[in-house]
Formats: structure tokens, C-alpha cells, sequence
């Protein structure tokens, strides 16, 4: 049976992972998860693809189909962009509890992306203007600006500032850098909360990850 190229990478990297981190894993789990997202998605695209043929052969009598098919695929897709969330989210929890070095293709190439210099200084950017007016364009260095409430931020300007510079540095460590990404890039995080004390602690931490 043919296995779309996406689905037979996600397997083999499931695989890979599973015999390194074991079956238990988290990012085992996620990455199952991905693999049976994906495989629902490309039958509902297959099934949209046979639907939107079959309205070329035997006209608007098949267009229900069509339309049934496409709510179908959107659906599959949303998940499946859920999962890849959950996955990377995985990979951070991953890298901070200081795995990194694991050779697992998905993280080895997120301890690329985290390390590279361009990345590294765009975050610290986005980590100065959390909370920032967007520009006249309405253009903003980080979706999390405009999200973000404004008087939490405010409290703890310093703190922020303070990983900004540290991301910067060259020493900066990878479960640090990890650490700010999955803070600015998780819904669920103490970013997008009321309570500054909590984020407060969760950027000292940060900052003590990213000195090493």
C-alpha cells in the first residue's frame, strides 16, 4: 500500500523515537498522535479529490458529497496542526529537562533552529517588545504583543529586558533558549495570564536556564 511521504517520515521518525526514548515517552506520544492525524487527513483529502471528481463526471448531483468531504478535510487539517503543536511543545519539555543531545531526527533539528544566531536574536526581539503598540502598518515583532495583558507586562519590564540580553549572549545555553520559546509560543503559558508573580518566577527561571 502506497504511504504518502509525509506520513512514512512521521513513522519512521515515531519509530526511531521510540526506541531510543521508549514507548512511555511524551514525545513518543505525540509523535503517534501526529502520524494517526496525518494518516486522517490525506484519506479525507483523497476523498475530497474522489468527491470533486465525481462532480465533473456526473455533475451538481455530487456536489453534497463535495461539500461533506471538504468540512471533513478542514476538520482533519485543524487537528493535524493541533498535533504537530503538541509535538513541539514536547520537544521544548524535551531540550529544557536537558535531553537535547538525544538522536532523535525532530529534536536534533529543533536544537539547530534554537541555536542559530538569526533565530536566537529574533526572539530577543520579540521579548523587547511584548506589549508593544503595533506600528503604523500594524505590523508587530511577536504575535504574543498584542495578546498579552498589558499591566502583567508591565511589572515585569526588567525581567524581560534581562532575557532579551541574555538570549543575545553566545554562552546563552539551549535549554534556556528553549525554555523562552516555549514560553512566548504556548497559549497555556504565564505570558497570557493575570498573575505577574508567576510569570515573574517563570522568567527568573529562564534566566538562570539560559546562564547555564
Amino acid at each position: 500500500m502506497h504511504i504518502a511521504p509525509p506520513i512514512s517520515r512521521s513513522l519512521d521518525e515515531l519509530l526511531r523515537a521510540e526506541g531510543i526514548l521508549g514507548r512511555d515517552d511524551p514525545l513518543v506520544a505525540a509523535l503517534d498522535g501526529q502520524v494517526g492525524a496525518l494518516a486522517q487527513l490525506y484519506a479525507a483529502i483523497a476523498l475530497l479529490s474522489t468527491s470533486i471528481a465525481g462532480v465533473i463526471v456526473i455533475g451538481r448531483g455530487a456536489l453534497p458529497v463535495v461539500v461533506a468531504s471538504a468540512l471533513v478535510t478542514i476538520c482533519f487539517a485543524c487537528r493535524a496542526a493541533l498535533r504537530r503543536l503538541d509535538r513541539q511543545e514536547r520537544v521544548w519539555d524535551l531540550i529544557i529537562s536537558g535531553r537535547g543531545d538525544v538522536p532523535v531526527a525532530v529534536v536534533r533539528r529543533e536544537r539547530i533552529r534554537l541555536l542559530d544566531p538569526d533565530r536566537r536574536e529574533k526572539l530577543a526581539r520579540s521579548y523587547e517588545s511584548i506589549g508593544d503598540e503595533p506600528s503604523a502598518s500594524g505590523r508587530v515583532e511577536c504575535r504574543a504583543c498584542v495578546i498579552v495583558s498589558m499591566h502583567v507586562v508591565a511589572k515585569v519590564r526588567p525581567e524581560l529586558a534581562l532575557v532579551a540580553a541574555l538570549l543575545r549572549d553566545d554562552a546563552a545555553s539551549l535549554r534556556g533558549i528553549a525554555a523562552a520559546q516555549r514560553l512566548i509560543c504556548t497559549g497555556s503559558s504565564s505570558l497570557f495570564g493575570c498573575d505577574h508573580w508567576m510569570l515573574r518566577q517563570d522568567l527568573r527561571r529562564i534566566e538562570f536556564l539560559l546562564r547555564g
